[in-house]
Protein backbone atom coordinates (compact mmCIF):
# COMPACT_ATOMS: atom_id res chain seq x y z
CA UNK A 1 0.00 0.00 0.00
CA UNK A 2 1.16 3.20 -0.76
CA UNK A 3 0.61 6.87 0.47
CA UNK A 4 0.83 10.18 -1.19
CA UNK A 5 0.60 12.98 1.32
CA UNK A 6 -0.17 15.99 -0.33
CA UNK A 7 0.11 19.63 1.26
CA UNK A 8 -2.51 22.03 -0.10
CA UNK A 9 -1.78 24.75 -2.30
CA UNK A 10 -0.82 28.49 -1.36
CA UNK A 11 -4.22 29.83 0.06
CA UNK A 12 -5.36 33.96 -0.27
CA UNK A 13 -4.71 35.17 3.41
CA UNK A 14 -7.88 35.20 6.13
CA UNK A 15 -7.83 38.72 5.84
CA UNK A 16 -9.25 38.48 2.02
CA UNK A 17 -11.00 35.90 2.53
CA UNK A 18 -12.03 33.51 5.41
CA UNK A 19 -12.66 30.87 3.55
CA UNK A 20 -9.17 30.30 2.61
CA UNK A 21 -9.76 29.33 -1.27
CA UNK A 22 -6.73 28.52 -3.08
CA UNK A 23 -4.89 31.26 -4.84
CA UNK A 24 -3.97 31.75 -8.67
CA UNK A 25 -0.56 30.80 -7.87
CA UNK A 26 -1.45 28.00 -5.23
CA UNK A 27 -4.20 26.71 -8.32
CA UNK A 28 -1.07 27.01 -10.85
CA UNK A 29 1.23 24.77 -8.63
CA UNK A 30 -1.43 22.42 -7.81
CA UNK A 31 -2.02 22.06 -11.62
CA UNK A 32 1.29 21.75 -12.65
CA UNK A 33 2.06 19.50 -9.53
CA UNK A 34 -1.09 17.21 -10.78
CA UNK A 35 0.53 16.85 -14.31
CA UNK A 36 3.69 15.62 -13.02
CA UNK A 37 2.08 13.25 -10.79
CA UNK A 38 0.57 11.76 -13.91
CA UNK A 39 3.48 10.55 -15.17
CA UNK A 40 4.43 9.13 -12.34
CA UNK A 41 4.80 5.30 -12.56
CA UNK A 42 2.88 3.19 -10.22
CA UNK A 43 0.83 5.88 -8.88
CA UNK A 44 -2.39 3.47 -8.39
CA UNK A 45 -4.81 5.58 -6.11
CA UNK A 46 -7.57 4.18 -4.88
CA UNK A 47 -9.26 6.75 -3.20
CA UNK A 48 -8.46 10.53 -2.12
CA UNK A 49 -9.26 12.08 1.37
CA UNK A 50 -9.04 16.03 1.76
CA UNK A 51 -9.86 17.72 5.04
CA UNK A 52 -12.57 19.92 5.26
CA UNK A 53 -10.64 23.25 4.32
CA UNK A 54 -11.89 24.74 1.38
CA UNK A 55 -8.36 25.46 0.58
CA UNK A 56 -7.65 20.87 0.58
CA UNK A 57 -10.43 19.95 -1.45
CA UNK A 58 -9.37 22.31 -4.13
CA UNK A 59 -6.55 21.41 -4.14
CA UNK A 60 -7.91 17.19 -4.10
CA UNK A 61 -9.91 18.49 -7.08
CA UNK A 62 -7.57 20.00 -9.15
CA UNK A 63 -4.89 16.80 -8.70
CA UNK A 64 -7.74 14.35 -9.63
CA UNK A 65 -8.67 16.29 -12.66
CA UNK A 66 -5.08 16.36 -13.34
CA UNK A 67 -4.48 12.78 -13.04
CA UNK A 68 -7.97 11.79 -14.66
CA UNK A 69 -8.63 10.07 -11.12
CA UNK A 70 -12.34 8.90 -11.14
CA UNK A 71 -12.33 7.15 -8.05
CA UNK A 72 -13.80 7.69 -4.40
CA UNK A 73 -13.12 11.09 -3.05
CA UNK A 74 -14.17 12.39 0.45
CA UNK A 75 -13.81 14.64 3.39
CA UNK A 76 -11.35 13.39 6.42
CA UNK A 77 -11.90 15.46 9.57
CA UNK A 78 -8.91 13.38 10.54
CA UNK A 79 -7.07 15.59 8.06
CA UNK A 80 -7.47 18.65 9.69
CA UNK A 81 -4.40 21.17 10.32
CA UNK A 82 -4.58 20.32 14.15
CA UNK A 83 -5.86 16.78 14.45
CA UNK A 84 -4.76 13.95 16.47
CA UNK A 85 -2.05 12.57 14.29
CA UNK A 86 -3.46 8.97 15.83
CA UNK A 87 -7.03 9.34 14.46
CA UNK A 88 -5.51 9.61 11.07
CA UNK A 89 -3.34 6.39 11.57
CA UNK A 90 -6.12 4.16 12.71
CA UNK A 91 -8.63 5.72 9.84
CA UNK A 92 -5.46 5.10 7.23
CA UNK A 93 -4.90 1.13 9.00
CA UNK A 94 -8.70 -0.01 8.33
CA UNK A 95 -7.86 0.75 4.57
CA UNK A 96 -6.08 -2.01 2.31
CA UNK A 97 -5.57 0.25 -0.97
CA UNK A 98 -3.54 2.84 -2.11
CA UNK A 99 -4.46 6.29 -0.67
CA UNK A 100 -3.62 10.14 -1.15
CA UNK A 101 -4.59 12.18 1.48
CA UNK A 102 -4.57 16.39 0.95
CA UNK A 103 -4.17 17.81 4.47
CA UNK A 104 -2.19 21.25 6.24
CA UNK A 105 0.61 21.70 8.83
CA UNK A 106 1.59 21.10 11.01
CA UNK A 107 -1.07 17.68 10.82
CA UNK A 108 0.87 16.69 7.51
CA UNK A 109 4.50 17.19 8.98
CA UNK A 110 3.55 15.16 12.39
CA UNK A 111 2.18 12.27 10.43
CA UNK A 112 4.60 11.61 8.08
CA UNK A 113 7.26 11.95 11.37
CA UNK A 114 5.47 9.36 12.54
CA UNK A 115 4.78 6.75 9.70
CA UNK A 116 8.62 6.49 9.16
CA UNK A 117 10.28 6.93 12.34
CA UNK A 118 7.38 6.53 14.92
CA UNK A 119 7.91 10.23 16.69
CA UNK A 120 5.55 12.53 15.00
CA UNK A 121 7.49 15.61 17.53
CA UNK A 122 10.09 14.36 15.65
CA UNK A 123 9.25 16.63 12.28
CA UNK A 124 11.41 15.27 10.16
CA UNK A 125 9.48 16.55 7.26
CA UNK A 126 8.82 20.17 5.76
CA UNK A 127 5.63 20.05 3.28
CA UNK A 128 6.10 23.16 1.63
CA UNK A 129 2.41 24.35 -0.20
CA UNK A 130 1.77 21.78 -3.08
CA UNK A 131 4.86 19.31 -1.97
CA UNK A 132 3.85 15.44 -2.62
CA UNK A 133 5.62 13.08 0.03
CA UNK A 134 4.70 9.22 -1.18
CA UNK A 135 5.37 6.21 1.88
CA UNK A 136 4.83 2.42 0.95
CA UNK A 137 3.64 -0.04 4.17
CA UNK A 138 6.54 -2.58 4.23
CA UNK A 139 4.53 -3.73 7.45
CA UNK A 140 1.74 -3.11 10.09
CA UNK A 141 2.76 0.66 10.69
CA UNK A 142 5.96 0.46 9.08
CA UNK A 143 6.55 2.62 6.34
CA UNK A 144 9.27 3.71 4.27
CA UNK A 145 10.16 6.71 1.94
CA UNK A 146 9.89 6.47 -1.91
CA UNK A 147 10.00 9.74 -2.93
CA UNK A 148 9.54 13.78 -2.23
CA UNK A 149 8.53 16.24 -4.46
CA UNK A 150 8.95 20.13 -3.87
CA UNK A 151 6.64 22.14 -6.12
CA UNK A 152 10.37 23.96 -7.31
CA UNK A 153 11.35 19.98 -8.53
CA UNK A 154 8.38 20.21 -10.67
CA UNK A 155 8.61 22.00 -14.32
Amino acid sequence: MRLILVRHGAAVPKSQDPTRPLSPEGVASVQRMGQYLRRVPELDIGAIWYSPKLRARQTAEWIARELGFSGPMSVEPALEPDADVMDTVRAIDRVARSLMLVGHLPHLNLLASYLVCGQADAEIFAFAPAAVLCLERTSHRVWKVVWFLHPDMVP
